[in-house]
């Protein structure tokens, strides 16, 4: 069975929810705050989402790709988990050790100054490949939206503000999305938070932060 998604909605005029009434369901970074259907009534129908429609939501809110920004390279890494002040530190204990003729000191303080470097920069790394892998999405796969009443495949970058999203099991995600419909929905979100297991999703709207949150 396939499922259904509706985007945030754009900044265009309804009324406040009484459920929350400190926040406003035509901002888009709130949308998880309010039902499914006071999201949808916001947006309007999929009736509207025609080309012109398509091309005024992405004059407003751009393309669904994140900014390029310019990743560390494995060498800039290296050098850097090796020029800070604990390896600074570290290596002063080693000259010390060397001074004093006190060789197993020495070669503790080098394993340990390897040992702390040679960790971080594998999660540093991987840290990157995974900034790389997300930003390089919206080129790599598709998704369905309806647009015009019609479903339509479209790569992620083109999805708008808006577009009502279908997703099925094994698609990706291609951007914030407010649930309209699900069946048992559970996602992978391992490559944003590094969670193990599969995340349980529903249809309830969050809870409001409390204010200073």
């Amino acid at each position: 069975m396939s499922n259904e998604f509706i985007a945030p909605p754009p900044a265009i005029l309804a009324e406040k929810s009484d459920a929350v009434p400190s926040q406003d369901v035509t901002d888009p970074s709130k949308a998880h705050l309010f039902s499914a259907d006071e999201v949808y009534h916001a947006l309007g129908g999929s009736n509207s989402s025609n080309e012109e429609w398509v091309q005024h939501q992405r004059q407003l809110y751009g393309t669904n790709k994140l900014a390029e920004a310019k990743g560390k390279s494995l060498w800039s890494i290296i050098f850097w988990n090796f020029v800070n002040p604990l390896t600074g530190i570290l290596l002063a204990v080693l000259i010390l050790a060397c001074i004093i003729d006190e060789p197993i000191e020495a070669v503790v303080v080098v394993i340990v100054i390897l040992l702390n470097a040679g960790v971080s920069i594998i999660q540093e790394w991987k840290s990157e490949q995974s900034m790389a892998a997300i930003r390089h999405l919206g080129g790599a796969t598709n998704a369905t939206v309806v647009r015009d009443g019609r479903k339509l495949q479209i790569p992620l970058g083109d999805v708008v503000v808006g577009d009502i999203v279908e997703l099925k099991t094994g698609d990706v995600i291609p951007a914030d999305l407010r649930l309209m419909e699900i069946n048992r929905l559970e996602a992978d979100e391992a490559v944003l938070t590094g969670e193990s297991v599969p995340v349980v999703k529903t249809l309830a709207p969050l809870p409001a932060p409390k204010e200073g949150e």
